[in-house]
């Protein structure tokens, strides 16, 4: 459809708003929200997986896949865990243990924008590319 994408990973659990960067969606790592995007865009929509190749050791390890042009947003900083005894399930809950501050939120949502007016000044709209990916819908 020829639309550019740049999309926002989760906050919860972080509370540093300086260690947001936008980066292509097949580098993202630490990111669970993203990594379940990423998954979705594998198994529904044909984008390419990882290539798996022989380390020095003769042993397997997965490469990274082509770049997609899908633009992430999302924090370095590791997300905090959980404190003792508090209820895991509240994690599948808006009122969760860890919670979200409105300063990293809205970082994550002004380094998208500053993408996108950076792709609108430039006039290099990144489109997102799938590399013949298997297509299960």
């Amino acid at each position: 459809r020829k639309i550019p994408i740049v999309t926002c990973g989760g906050s919860a659990g972080r509370t540093d708003p300086t260690k947001f960067v936008c980066e292509d969606l097949t580098r993202v790592k630490g990111d669970p929200l993203l990594s379940s995007c990423r998954r979705n865009l594998r198994k529904f929509y044909g984008f390419e997986e990882g290539l798996s190749a022989r380390d020095e050791n003769g042993r397997f390890r997965k490469k990274n896949p082509r770049k997609w042009n899908i633009l992430a947003v999302y924090s370095k900083e590791p997300q905090k865990s959980l404190p003792n005894g508090s209820d895991s399930s509240s994690l599948r809950r808006c009122d969760g243990a860890l919670g979200t501050a409105c300063f990293v939120t809205g970082t994550s949502g002004f380094v998208a924008a500053g993408q996108i007016v950076k792709m609108i000044a430039e006039d290099r709209m990144l489109l997102p590319r799938r590399f013949g990916g298997k297509r299960t819908l």
